[in-house]
């Protein structure tokens, strides 16, 4: 009998190909593998076993598939010569099972059979079947084939190993850009439409990635119109900017992009990835704030330090001053006192005198007006003698303590210092009992606490209105009150008075440090301050609380 077409043709292609496997690199099949042998027939069996174990391979005989079988998961192959009938399963039924495991290596399966007709050569090659060696064969014949089932083995082995490499690579790679805190976008270069997405992504868009996915870039990372992108339309492979991501509900945040052209899976697209810079450019935002605030401040105690200069430079002028100007004082004072009493002696006679009808004009004044221009030089030397005490105890160098003194006199000592505030429609009253002394603060500190609380209600009040002192005093605290008839605070600003800064008299000029000293001093001692609207008043009320010990 003739061979059929389809033998000629197989015998042929194991020819050729036996040849060009006979003469491969034999570094390249170093490695031994695992190869089943799977045939009822004894001898044949023995005979294929020992052919295979002299290309140094691992070889395991079954007589049964269903043997075969139960040693498949301890000892998986990667070649299989198998047997087409065989007891039970048969070979094709066998490769079949074979090729439906997707969670094992695939091996490289020779079918070894009798027949040759082209129905069973289709049947076996769409089970699964790689290759055939016919019955009979000889042994130069069997030798070229395993050499040729051998190579595509081998083949076959380094192909899986590196897809299994791709695939680890891949899960990395997906691992990894599922845990980076930035949005990640694969694009289409030419469609615009999105590939992949990754979870950040999908978080800050608001959607998931399923449907994110194949719809355009455009609706999300980039809210312009088609035809502007940098990449795909200005043609080129790198782009970074400060731009908006659309949010599912239609919200824009801002963010640093970074779009490059990369290929991938054999496709041009554009890898684009971006970070929420919105909190940072607002931290940012905070940080110049802050810093502005630090220079002024820095600006301001400078400010103080000079001021502070200038105290100690007035005290020592005013100590220089003061000696001259009592000196004068003690000039003016006793001889207007004399003058008095010389004017009460001779008072009676020049009031007679003035009463005649030829009395001299200038007599009749003097009659009338001597006295009273005298006791107006008494009282202004007698003021000025107490502002110069004033002026000398607010000069002096500002320690924390020192020794007690009568509230009272400290408040008067104040109102004089603040003469020129009040004295255009502004009253005061005290109800401070005139022995409460006050024995752990420096008196100089109470008296910038006073100025200022008297300084800020003379503005409140423009000049107009009435400012009162009330003492309330326990054994253990006391409760100084200063209240006023002005506008009171608004009830948003009274948390921000204490901050240095913050002022409602931005036309007038205020520094807002006014208040913010007050609170530091009254800290420093161990009190308190807080404002109300006053109830007596109906202004502001400024409430200091102060151990009384």
């Amino acid at each position: 009998m003739s061979d059929s077409p389809l033998e000629v043709g197989l015998r042929s292609y194991h020819a050729s190909a036996g040849a060009s496997c006979i003469h491969h690199d034999e570094e390249q099949a170093s490695l031994p593998l695992n190869v089943y042998v799977v045939e009822d027939t004894d001898s044949l069996r023995k005979i294929l076993s020992g052919s295979v174990r002299k290309l140094d391979h691992n070889v395991s005989a079954f007589s049964t598939a269903e043997s075969a079988l139960d040693d498949l998961a301890c000892n998986p192959p990667e070649l299989i010569f198998l047997d087409w009938t065989l007891p039970g399963i048969s070979g094709l039924d066998f490769c079949k099972k074979i090729r439906e495991m997707k969670n094992i290596f695939q091996p490289v399966i020779v079918m070894t059979t009798a027949k040759t007709d082209d129905d069973s050569f289709e049947l076996a090659m769409s089970s699964g079947v790689d290759d055939y060696i016919f019955k009979p064969y000889s042994v130069k014949d069997m030798s070229a084939r395993i050499r040729i089932a051998e190579k595509r083995a081998y083949h076959r082995k380094e192909r899986y190993l590196l897809e299994h490499k791709v695939r680890e690579g891949g899960h990395y790679l997906a691992d990894l850009t599922s845990s980076i805190p930035a949005g990640l976008l694969v694009v289409d270069e030419k469609t615009h439409d999105i590939i992949e997405c990754n979870p950040y992504a999908a978080e800050m868009v608001g959607l998931s990635s399923e449907k994110i996915c194949g719809r355009n870039c455009h609706q999300f990372i980039c809210p312009r119109e088609a035809g502007t992108c940098p990449i795909s339309d200005r043609k080129e492979n790198f782009f970074q900017c400060k731009t908006v991501i659309l949010k599912a509900g239609g919200e824009q945040i801002r963010v640093l992009k970074t779009a490059q052209l990369a290929t991938y899976h054999g496709k041009q697209v554009i890898i684009e990835t971006f970070i929420d810079i919105e909190e940072q450019e607002q931290a940012q935002e905070r940080l110049q704030v802050f810093a502005r605030d630090m220079e002024r401040l820095a600006m301001e105690r400078a400010q103080q330090l000079i001021h502070s200069d200038r105290l100690a430079l007035l005290g020592t002028m005013v100590a220089g001053l003061s000696h001259e100007i009592s000196n004068c004082l003690t000039a003016i004072g006793p001889n207007i006192d004399m003058a008095l009493k010389y004017w009460e002696e001779i008072a009676p006679v020049v009031n007679l005198a003035a009463a005649e009808p030829t009395a001299p004009q200038k007599l009749k004044l003097a009659d009338a007006e001597l006295k009273p221009t005298l006791d107006a030089v008494k009282a202004g030397a007698g003021r000025t003698t107490s502002l110069l005490s004033g002026l000398k105890n607010y000069s002096r160098k500002m320690d924390a303590g020192g020794e007690p003194f009568l509230l009272a006199g400290c408040v008067d000592d104040t109102l004089n210092l603040c003469h020129n505030l009040l004295k255009h429609g502004i009253t005061v009253s005290t109800e401070i009992p005139g022995d409460f002394l006050v024995k752990n603060w420096n008196r100089q500190h109470m008296e910038q606490v006073l100025m200022n609380l008297v300084n800020n209600a003379s503005q409140a009040m423009k000049g107009k209105g009435k400012i009162a002192f009330t003492l309330a005093a326990g054994e253990a605290q006391a409760v100084l009150t200063v209240e006023d008839n002005g506008p009171g605070i608004q009830a948003d600003s009274i948390s921000k008075i204490w901050e240095p800064f913050y002022t409602t008299k931005t036309k007038t000029g205020g520094t807002g440090l006014g208040l913010y000293i007050v609170k530091g001093i009254v800290d420093q001692y161990a009190g308190s301050i807080i404002v109300t609207r006053s109830e007596k008043l109906g202004g502001a009320a400024f409430i200091i609380k102060f151990p009384n010990f």
